[in-house]
């Protein structure tokens, strides 16, 4: 389901839980039996809330992955630049750094990728085909990660390649091979960061669906065995269940 639609039941159920709560007589469906759902009224509003606490955690895991994930996307366009920016070097010194120029562009050309490729026309009459995009995954950016660990192997130690220094206070050069090992750092923290998040948002996502859909004790089969038991006591044609007819899950 998506996000919206969690928090949307959970209020579904509050609203049952509200409206059950106000019923006259007082609703009273007695007291389970071993291994039955708790249908008195107290045991499901505790499960609403137990819910909702743990749609709360979910999408916070979502939150912070998503977040995780924009800066590492903004992350790699910074590393993009560094890249450009060290062919722009080894250009300028061309006929000095000839073999460390021809290398980098294989490098930064991987970097980069292959653009996407535009779909061929359709038949008259049917909808245009989405154009292919490369996956931005934790692969990619594993990938990516790799090829700048390449870039940043070949550059160093090599006599010639000397970006100039930049003024004290000011940050380096962006082909220097002191920015391009601190790019290189924080992409393995960005990495490596991502795919704890990651696993993190699998784990809560996991739980919150068996909190809401698992078949002995999820909210939903409670939800729906609330409405029975309110029609079980005031009878199918009752205003008591009429108030809680409409309510669906």
């Amino acid at each position: 389901m998506p996000e919206d639609s969690f928090t949307d039941r959970i209020q579904r159920a509050e609203l049952l839980h509200n409206t059950i709560n106000l019923l006259t007589p007082a609703y009273n469906p007695g007291v389970p039996g071993a291994g039955e759902l708790d249908l008195q009224i107290n045991a499901f509003f505790q499960k609403v809330a137990q819910t909702a606490v743990v749609n709360e955690a979910a999408e916070d895991a979502a939150t912070a992955y998503g977040n995780w994930s924009t800066n590492r996307e903004a992350h790699l366009t910074n590393v993009l630049a560094a890249a450009t920016s060290v062919l722009a070097y080894l250009r300028s010194k061309k006929k000095t750094l000839a073999p460390l120029l021809t290398g980098a562009e294989k490098i930064v050309k991987r970097m980069r990728g292959s653009k996407a490729k535009k779909a061929p026309p359709p038949p008259d009459g049917e909808p245009p085909p989405p154009d292919k995009v490369r996956s931005k995954g934790q692969q990619s950016y594993m990938e990516q990660q790799g090829h700048l660990r390449t870039l940043v192997n070949l550059l160093t130690n090599k006599p010639g390649y000397a970006p100039p220094a930049s003024p004290p206070g000011q940050p380096p050069h962006p082909a220097s091979l002191d920015n391009l090992n601190a790019l290189l750092s924080a992409f393995r923290t960005f990495n490596a960061q991502s795919s704890i998040l990651e696993a993190a948002l699998i784990h809560a996502e996991a739980v919150r669906m068996e909190a809401f859909e698992h078949k002995d004790h999820g909210l939903h089969p409670w939800f729906l065995a609330m409405k029975e038991a309110v029609q079980s006591q005031y009878g199918f044609t009752s205003s008591q269940y009429e108030q809680i007819a409409g309510i669906e899950w």
